[in-house]
């Protein structure tokens, strides 16, 4: 998202029809004017919590896009966090030009397995670009915070999602005073599962929440 280094700037503009956006300008915006497969933020001058909230929106706006990190400041538990929240890639600036290319390869290959746009389960279906639940043909209102609770779980099935990455997407990394995710999980259990018959999320104690469905 920032200037690269030049070494790998030329060997991504020699395969790949290249942009080059900064951070401190609006890029949300940008991105949903283009089409791209993948992002890669040169993460050097951002901070560790940055680049976090940085990908997590851009996860939770653009489901699809593959999301990769290059930046020598990161610690391991700190690249565990950023793939947590949604990153497919993590690097260290002194991988070579070759790996590079190699690994926005591999990230360009598996495209087609997370590209849904819908989750179906159990007569359940939720419509990520539209941001809709229903079952059937009844719509279920949610707010804002609870389509983004939603979303993130739907995206990851079968995983368990840690607080600390609900936490990200709902309110902007910094956990609530109160036991407010608990209370809006509470919430999308009242609103999905019992008028449906449904039983979608699960608690993990101590961990976070996830999806578990039965394929």
């Amino acid at each position: 998202m920032s200037p690269l280094p030049w070494k790998f700037y030329q060997a991504l503009q020699s395969k790949y029809l290249l942009h080059v956006r900064s951070v401190q300008k609006p890029f949300l915006s940008a991105i949903a004017k283009q089409k791209y497969d993948a992002t890669i933020i040169w993460s050097e001058k951002l901070s560790p919590l940055y680049t976090k909230k940085l990908i997590t929106h851009l996860h939770l706006e653009f489901p699809a896009l593959k999301t990769l990190v290059l930046g020598n400041h990161l610690s391991s538990p700190q690249r565990a966090e950023l793939l947590q929240a949604g990153a497919k890639d993590c690097m260290s600036d002194a991988v070579c030009v070759q790996e590079l290319l190699a690994r926005v390869h591999n990230a360009q290959d598996d495209r087609q397995s997370t590209t849904a746009t819908v989750f179906s389960y159990g007569g359940f279906e939720f419509k990520f670009k539209e941001k809709l639940a229903s079952f059937g043909h009844t719509l279920i209102p949610l707010n804002k915070k609870e389509i983004r609770l939603l979303s993130v779980l739907l995206q990851k099935p079968n995983q368990v999602v840690s607080s600390s990455a609900l936490y990200a997407v709902v309110w902007n990394g910094s956990p609530p005073a109160s036991n407010s995710l608990e209370v809006y999980m509470s919430n999308l259990r009242r609103k999905l599962e019992k008028p449906f018959g449904l039983r979608l999320f699960t608690t993990f104690k101590g961990r976070g929440y996830g999806v578990i469905v039965k394929t």
